[in-house]
């Protein structure tokens, strides 16, 4: 049979005479312009060029087919496109969702975990605000501090949280004045603490200064003392014999006196010296001598007796 690109024509005969009148392929009418054979059927030229496209050499797809892929294509990228934003929107009202809910169940435990608390501090702070009102107030107080910046949703807890509120303003207003005066008295109490401290702080001193004072007086004292034992062993040489030989007791003998009179500024040593007689021989004799600085290293005495042994 020839193949429909021999572009064999026919004409169909009339109705009813045994011959189809539509393509077998596509069943569009046939004319004897547009009618070809294909083996032992009538198509009609569209449906012989695709026959002939599938027989021979392939050709570039008919419009038809290119609407075809065309419209799959966009039919596939919009299909995409629709689960992207389906699933984005519930990506997103996911967390919205829980967000609220956990913001929601949050806020319900910690009125639900800390209700009771909130109503005995009310409760208290209501029960002792008619026998003083101090502690009323503390309590308002710590129930502000306990509460701070949360947002009730619970109706009865929010009445009561703000009628305490109104209640803790009311109470500050009227002890305004009196704590004024307790802040005031308190200031003075410290003050008068800082200046007794003071003033203790000032006697101490003194007494430390008077002391370090006495002390050196002392010290001066005793150095005077010395000096003056020292400048008398010189007055008693001067009456010896034999001043080479005089030997004195040390300062801190118990035998060796030194007083100092307020009245006359003149000291008086008693104590004794050992010096040989004019026989050679060493005698121990007993002296006193009164004497007083003069000025610079110079010492002036009035009295030196040198006594028997």
């Amino acid at each position: 049979m020839a193949s429909p690109s021999e572009d064999q024509s026919w004409t169909p005969k009339p109705p009813g005479a045994g011959i189809p009148s539509h393509c077998a392929f596509c069943n569009d009418p046939l004319t004897p312009a547009t009618a070809k054979r294909f083996r032992a059927e009538l198509i009609c030229n569209d449906c012989a060029g695709v026959v002939a496209a599938t027989q021979r050499v392939p050709k570039p797809a008919s419009t038809l087919a290119e609407r075809a892929a065309a419209i799959d294509t966009v039919a596939i990228a919009t299909n995409r496109l629709a689960i992207g934003a389906v699933l984005s929107i519930l990506s997103v009202g996911g967390v919205m969702i829980g967000s609220i809910l956990v913001g929601h169940f949050t806020k319900d435990t910690w009125e639900l975990d800390n209700a009771a608390k909130l109503r005995m501090l009310a409760d208290e702070a209501n029960r002792i605000e008619a026998t003083d009102q101090r502690a009323a107030l503390a309590k308002y107080e710590e129930l502000a501090r306990f509460v701070g910046n949360r947002h009730i949703r619970d109706v009865e807890l929010k009445l009561m949280i703000e009628t305490a509120s109104n209640r803790r303003r009311e109470l500050k207003s009227d002890l305004s004045a009196e704590l004024a005066r307790e802040r005031e008295e308190a200031r003075r109490r410290e003050q008068a603490e800082q200046e007794k401290w003071r003033r203790e702080e000032e006697a101490r001193a003194r007494e430390e200064q008077q002391r370090r004072e006495q002390a050196e007086r002392r010290a001066q004292a005793e150095t005077l003392k010395l000096s003056a034992y020292l400048m008398s062993q010189e007055f008693v040489k001067e009456r010896l014999k034999a001043p080479s030989s005089a030997r004195f007791p040390e300062y801190t003998n118990p035998d060796v006196a030194v007083s100092f009179d307020e009245e006359t500024r003149k000291y008086t040593v008693i104590a004794w010296v050992e010096a040989q007689n004019p026989f050679g021989v060493h005698l121990r004799s007993v002296y006193i001598c009164r004497l007083w600085p003069a000025g610079g290293d110079l010492w002036r005495s009035d009295l030196t007796n040198i006594g028997s042994p």
